[in-house]
């Protein structure tokens, strides 16, 4: 724990606090997010509950884990009498003569006595003169070849090459210890003053200070040192309290040479820093972290530089995990094994989480589902606490944090969020074993470029394509539960663009414009970043404007019933179910008063939620609900009930996969308080809502609640009935809604909690090896369903669509007939099978043919009586038709 003068540091104090506020956020968070009910689609739900795990609690923990274990060393006064060699390889090619003379410069102002070195990858005459001019030994391995070979240790163009090189050069000399600069790193004089004292301890093999950029007028230098501070302060702090291991980062560190030459120079890897560390201490060195800036250097000061610099460390950091840490973390210690497991593995499952948290909207919104079942009210309220304390953890870093003259701002949020792409392709790259060139950060004039289309292309093609699944989302589905990821999509098209935009913007008002040159240079990144724009302004538009629930959450909050005036009283019939406030929404809903109880009731209905119908006679309004989402469950009620329409709702007690668990759940009253919701919403209209709960119960594969033990489901059906009956709900008819398979009514409730029987009937071409069933073939095998007082209804028909003649005249044919065989209404469902890769398609492709087929313009009409037999019934010629295969195919509901 971090003290000063035997006081606990402010860092600490300020964790103290947070802690229980942290641990208070995270269950709170996650006892919702794990709850039974909440996941919508596994393939969606797991892979974003592990990237949020991982970005919302493994990370932020781990930060305040370290923040309470930093400790800085105590103050050590210097070795006297020590040789000493301060060292900075450069490379001309990318380097600024400006730059370099800076440094040389800065290297002869050293108080320590000690011998400086440049080490000079291009044999560049100019950089020998100013060495010799500034009292510097000049070093270069141009040209000798035992010093440029194609593999390490001497590998060619690399900075660990040209290190080792210059070891093998000066082994005679017997320097004590050496310090290695970045050439754009500037040491204070007291560098080594501040570092050789640590050196007391035999066993310590390198001191590190922070590594810092100073040139924060640059939007991404700035940036970048934001994203740096808690590594620089609090992580290596913490590194160093817990294992003695600071992270070696190659900007400037200072070594002990015995160190060195014991694990045989600089590592094998573009990463050679880190491997450095796992080196040493696999030898049983060990590191110390003097939180001093001793040293500033340049940060990459355009995007590029960004970029290139990100995509460097990802592959080199995954090039180390992959090939050289297993041999190195056998020898340590259980603590140094974790942390750097940690930080070798947060590239790869960083990004990877970055990923799915920003394809999983796209995916959403392309496939019209949701990976959790939420309102965004509902998660911004669970997820703010934890966002909140994410914040305060930062600020609890704060004074530990190198640099202190900055705060956070919205530079180091933008690259942290952008720089997923670049780090995922440099990981997919290191994981293919693709070689990749050395590669530096260039320095000094060769930062003055034009930004190039292939710069923005990643962060254009993904804002592309959050705006294209939002396009299609509007015209494909138009309006459903699944609008919530419209702001999430919406968040991270901004989010890409806003880099793109920011940093072509800086560019250009750094430039004098001159029509050449900009036509020549400009022109195509600004048309690809301005067309971007273009798109993704229409995309969101369009979509928030299509979707009134979204626009209306983000725009305006929800109105209430205090701001009605009572002389004037607020006309909210017009107003569509998703804008009203759950007060309109229920007092509307008890407006509504058509009983079916001995009055005309339509025989012929339709599930059709893709789009309103146009003006047709009133009919059966099939809808299916999630038994969690009551306020959907409300809105569909209300759409039906102003229609003039008889509501059919099927309930679908999803949330669970385990289906015998869910049963027993349901009958031991786990989940009343569901049940309540979606009962108070049906039991606030004096409509009859006809309710079909957990249909297909005598399916395999289908639904959890399908093929259990027959008891458990009754036991679960009833206690769904018997809690309607105690709050006194008097306008539910029961639907019990089998598949119709020979043994359904094993599952059979009772005659007093089942008004209705309902079965599945549905047909497609290639389920039957393009054999054109009659509708007699189909309703056969659910003839059996008949008799037994009860009147049944086909509740899902459907003819798939292959062959769209078959379809209608088969559709034709159920609607002539089916009363025939006495059945007493047939609904037709007009949806896809989404259940199946390619599977049946049972949606008319014209909505005014379907309504035609229907016969709706003229709907014959049934008087309902409580114990109505079938007009036909015949069950002797079903009996000699039995030995028919049954033809159930199951549907997904939407």
């Amino acid at each position: 724990m971090f003290k000063r003068g035997g006081r606990i540091a402010s860092s600490t104090r300020r964790a103290l606090i947070i802690l229980p506020i942290w641990a208070a956020s995270v269950v709170w968070l996650w006892s919702w997010w794990f709850s039974r009910t909440r996941a919508a689609n596994l393939y969606l739900f797991i892979p974003l509950t592990l990237a949020i795990f991982y970005e919302y609690v493994v990370v932020p923990s781990a930060f305040l884990f370290f923040i309470l274990k930093a400790k800085a060393p105590k103050k050590r006064r210097p070795l006297l009498g020590k040789k000493v060699a301060v060292v900075t390889p450069c490379v001309p090619a990318q380097e600024s003569m400006e730059i370099i003379e800076k440094q040389l410069k800065a290297m002869s102002e050293i108080t320590y006595l000690h011998d400086s070195w440049i080490l000079d990858e291009g044999g560049n005459k100019t950089i020998k003169q100013l060495a010799r001019q500034y009292g510097v030994n000049y070093f270069t391995r141009k040209g000798v070849a035992k010093y440029n070979l194609g593999t390490y240790p001497f590998k060619a163009k690399s900075k660990a090459g040209n290190i080792n090189a210059w070891l093998d050069k000066v082994k005679r000399h017997g320097y004590d210890f050496f310090v290695q600069l970045d050439i754009d790193h500037i040491p204070k004089p007291e560098y080594l003053d501040k570092t050789l004292g640590h050196f007391r301890d035999m066993k310590v093999g390198w001191v590190q200070a922070p590594s810092v950029y100073s040139n924060l007028e640059h939007w991404t230098a700035r940036g970048s040192a934001e994203q740096e501070q808690g590594l620089q302060g609090p992580l290596q702090m913490g590194f160093y309290s817990i294992s003695e291991s600071p992270v070696i980062i190659g900007s400037h560190t200072t070594f002990r040479m015995q160190a060195i030459r014991e694990i045989d120079g600089f590592q094998p890897t573009r990463a050679e820093d880190h491997l450095n560390t796992l080196a040493l201490m696999g030898k049983g060195w060990k590191g110390v972290y003097l939180p001093e800036i001793i040293a500033e250097g340049d940060g990459p000061e355009t995007l590029n530089a960004y970029l290139s610099q990100q995509y460097a460390w990802s592959f080199s950091m995954f090039q180390i995990l992959k090939t050289y840490s297993l041999p190195h973390l056998k020898s340590l210690s259980l603590k140094q094994k974790l942390q750097y497991i940690f930080i070798e593995t947060w590239y790869p499952l960083w990004s990877l989480s970055f990923c799915v948290m920003f394809l999983v909207p796209i995916a959403g919104l392309l496939f019209n589902t949701s990976a959790i079942n939420s309102t965004n009210d509902d998660f911004l309220f669970r997820f703010s606490p934890a966002i909140i304390s994410i914040l305060l953890m930062w600020w609890a870093g704060r004074p530990l944090f190198q640099p202190k003259n900055i705060g956070l701002s919205w530079r180091g949020i933008v690259l942290h969020v952008i720089r997923w792409p670049v780090a995922l392709a440099a990981i997919a790259s290191a994981g293919l074993g693709r070689v990749k060139p050395y590669q530096i950060t260039p320095k000094g004039k060769f930062l003055r470029n034009v930004p190039t289309v292939k710069l923005y292309r990643p962060f254009l093609l993904l804002s592309i394509l959050s705006a294209v699944s939002m396009l299609f989302w509007v015209f494909r589905y138009g309006k459903s539960e699944t609008n919530g990821l419209l702001v999430f999509a919406t968040t991270n098209l901004v989010t890409m663009l806003t880099a793109c935009v920011v940093d072509l913007n800086i560019r250009l008002r750094q430039v004098r414009f001159n029509p050449k040159t900009f036509k020549k240079y400009w022109l195509k990144p600004v048309m690809a970043v301005s067309s971007t724009m273009l798109v993704a302004s229409i995309a969101s538009i369009t979509a928030l404007s299509s979707s009134q629930q979204t626009l209306y959450a983000l725009l305006a909050p929800r109105p209430t019933l205090t701001a009605i005036s009572p002389q004037q009283p607020k006309d909210i019939s017009n107003i569509p179910p998703q804008l009203l406030t759950d007060d309109e929404l229920a007092t509307e809903l008890a407006s509504h008063r058509f009983v079916h109880n001995g009055q005309v009731l339509p025989s012929i209905g339709l599930h059709n939620p893709k789009a309103p119908l146009p003006d047709t006679e009133p009919y059966i309004r099939h809808t299916f609900v999630d038994w969690r989402e009551d306020r959907k469950l409300g809105e569909e009620l209300l759409i039906t009930l102003r229609g003039g329409n008889t509501p059919l709702v099927t309930i679908e007690p999803k949330g669970e996969l385990d289906g015998a668990k869910l049963l027993n759940d349901i009958q031991a009253g786990r989940d009343d308080q569901i049940i309540n919701k979606f009962l108070n919403v049906i039991g606030g209209t004096d409509s009859t809502v006809y309710v079909r709960f957990a249909h297909e119960m005598d399916l395999a594969n289908v639904y959890p609640w399908g093929d259990q033990d027959a008891q458990s489901y009754i036991a679960a059906y009833r206690h769904v009935t018997d809690m309607a009956k105690s709050k006194g709900i008097k306008n539910i008819k029961w639907v019990w809604g089998p598949g119709g398979t020979a043994g359904a009514f094993a599952y059979y409730p009772g005659d007093d909690v089942v008004d209705v029987i309902g079965t599945t009937m549905i047909y497609d071409l290639p389920s039957f090896n393009a054999y054109q069933f009659s509708f007699y073939d189909i309703a056969n095998n659910r003839l059996h369903l008949l008799g037994h007082g009860k009147p049944v209804w086909i509740t899902e028909f459907g003819a798939g669509n292959t062959n769209p003649d078959y379809q209608k005249k088969l559709t034709e044919e159920a609607v002539a007939q089916y009363k025939e065989y006495g059945f007493a209404a047939l609904i037709y469902i007009n949806i896809p099978d989404s259940n199946l890769v390619n599977g049946p398609n049972y949606e008319f492709s014209d909505a005014k043919e379907l309504i035609q087929v229907l016969g709706l313009a003229k709907t014959p009409k049934l008087v309902e009586t409580a114990n109505e037999a079938p007009k036909i019934n015949p069950l002797a010629q079903a009996e000699t038709d039995r030995q028919k295969p049954y033809l159930i195919v199951s549907l997904p509901k939407q």
